[in-house]
């Protein structure tokens, strides 16, 4: 994946599907947030962008279930697409 371009980040984003990035495993995030006991911290360690991030808070504020979630990034970047 090559960086988004620059417009990309004018408008604002409504849904997390707007985000650009690599993440296809919303499934196994449905899964975690049925399964994993209520009142636990989901923590995601290296954002991007934010997509998988955002798109763990759509889950888990569909599902009404007590969770906390949080991204933790440096955002000094890891090369080209970091």
């Amino acid at each position: 994946m090559s960086h988004p371009p620059q417009d990309a980040f004018a408008a604002e984003v409504t849904d997390w599907t707007g985000i650009p990035g690599w993440f296809h495993w919303r499934e196994g995030q449905e899964e975690a947030v049925a399964t994993f006991q209520e009142g636990r911290t989901f923590l995601e360690v290296g954002s991007y962008l934010g997509r998988s991030l955002c798109s763990l808070a759509d889950v888990v504020r569909s599902s009404g279930r007590d969770y906390t979630v949080i991204g933790v990034d440096t955002c000094r970047g890891s090369g080209e697409e970091g």
